[in-house]
């Protein structure tokens, strides 16, 4: 676990959480469980964070269980307080990477598809047209190749599974994304390339701390399972 922790400042901590583990739905085995354990073992790491041990660590914002990379975790009660408020403010940059279907997306452009602030499906990614609310999408194409396109994703909104949904209804699912795109297309490519993840990745976050008011950047390395599909053997 401690390989996971990208950086620790008093009030929290920043984690690179593996794809395929959730958050705080599997207890005891979730991130939040995880942290909570290091941190009761790791006396340096609890004092670097400033844990108040009567508080329980917590994430201020989500992520899916399928996507791997940062996510923030406070570690008292003020820090928590602070953080969400920056969430919620959306007063935090976030940049995710990505690995799409197909290669004819432009070099940069926005997505602008409104969405309903619920989670949906293949059929209908964003849901009913009453309930749907405005929504953006920044993307920027990094590479490609005959089949994928690897890009960076900043969501400019924060409606659930906003950039899955985006990428589906921009005819260009993300890669491993069975709820929103083709299963069929996704077993195919773990098959191929032995691979079977969603190739979405939470890259970067930049706040401001809560204990030195300094502007921060933290950021997770690229997956090497993302060369798989751009850098084939």
């Amino acid at each position: 676990m401690n390989h996971l922790v990208i950086a620790a400042r008093p009030g929290w901590l920043a984690i690179d959480k593996p794809t395929g583990v959730s958050i705080h739905n599997d207890p005891g085995h979730d991130l939040i469980s995880l942290t909570g354990k290091l941190l009761k073992q790791d006396s340096q790491l609890a004092s670097t964070c400033a844990w108040e041990k009567a508080f329980s660590p917590s994430a201020v914002h989500r992520l899916d269980r399928e996507t791997s990379g940062v996510v923030l975790i406070s570690t008292s009660t003020e820090s928590a307080r602070t953080l969400s408020g920056q969430f919620a403010e959306r007063t935090v940059s976030k940049v995710y990477r990505a690995v799409l279907a197909g290669k004819t997306l432009p070099v940069h452009g926005k997505w602008e598809f409104a969405l309903v602030d619920a989670s949906c499906g293949r059929v209908d990614p964003a849901g009913p047209k009453s309930q749907q609310k405005d929504c953006v999408s920044l993307f920027k194409k990094i590479r490609d190749n005959e089949f994928f396109c690897e890009v960076e994703l900043s969501p400019l909104t924060g409606r659930q599974h906003q950039l899955r949904r985006h990428a589906t209804l921009a005819g260009h699912q993300v890669i491993g994304d069975r709820r929103y795109g083709n299963p069929k297309y996704a077993d195919k490519i773990a098959k191929i390339y032995g691979c079977d993840r969603l190739f979405l990745h939470a890259e970067k976050l930049t706040f401001i701390d809560p204990s030195s008011s300094t502007t921060v950047l933290v950021e997770a390395k690229i997956p090497p399972d993302f060369l798989l599909l751009l850098e084939p053997k």
